[in-house]
């Protein structure tokens, strides 16, 4: 008799599989790796993931997901833009900050995720919009300098990206999402020459 799928143990799988994905390129990985990481066997792997290149796409989709929910959408009516950046900063590193691996995911292996992009791009997307829509509303609002918001929310999500995957383990999320805010906001010039 077979046994059931579950929720629990597909997510077992998918963060053994950020996990061990995160340290080898694509092809270099044995799905025996990731069974192990799990503490399953590699059949059961199968029973939730017909190829490897499934699994690896649920990884990443996974990982999106988790991101989404990170912040409410819309921003609370009291937070301002500035902290509105200060709190994205720091809420997708909280959620990140002891799991690289799904950072380190996006820029492997990207031919993998050609017939995919579509989808992988619309989750970015998601992010990427709250970003933009907050600095609209800081330069609508005056707070911001008017600045291309596309671009900007790209250079932002860069620092976030750059932050959780070089930080030293003895450095802090919060730290990191303070000086990520006044960086990106006030840059690192004194102002005078």
């Amino acid at each position: 008799m077979a046994r059931k799928l579950t929720e629990e143990k597909r997510l077992v799988i998918l963060d053994a599989a950020a996990e061990v994905f995160s340290r080898k390129d694509f092809h270099a990985v044995l799905t025996d790796e990731i069974a192990a990481e799990a503490g399953v066997g590699k059949g059961t792997i199968y029973r939730y993931f017909r190829t490897k290149d499934e699994l690896y796409f649920a990884t990443l989709m996974r990982g999106f997901d988790q991101l989404s929910k990170a912040f409410p959408v819309p921003a609370p009516p009291e937070c301002t833009p500035e902290d509105r950046i200060q709190r994205i900063a720091a809420d997708v590193l909280k959620l990140f900050w002891n799991r690289r691996p799904f950072y380190m995911l996006l820029h492997r292996d990207e031919k993998l995720l050609l017939d995919r992009d579509r989808a992988v791009r619309r989750k970015r997307a998601d992010l990427e919009r709250i970003v933009q829509e907050t600095i609209e509303k800081g330069v609508e609002a005056g707070a911001f300098r008017a600045v291309d918001s596309r671009v900007a929310a790209n250079l932002f999500l860069g620092m976030v990206r750059s932050a959780l995957a070089y930080h030293r383990d003895s450095e802090t999320a919060s730290t990191y999402a303070v000086q990520i805010a006044d960086l990106f906001l006030r840059g690192v010039g004194t102002g005078t020459r």
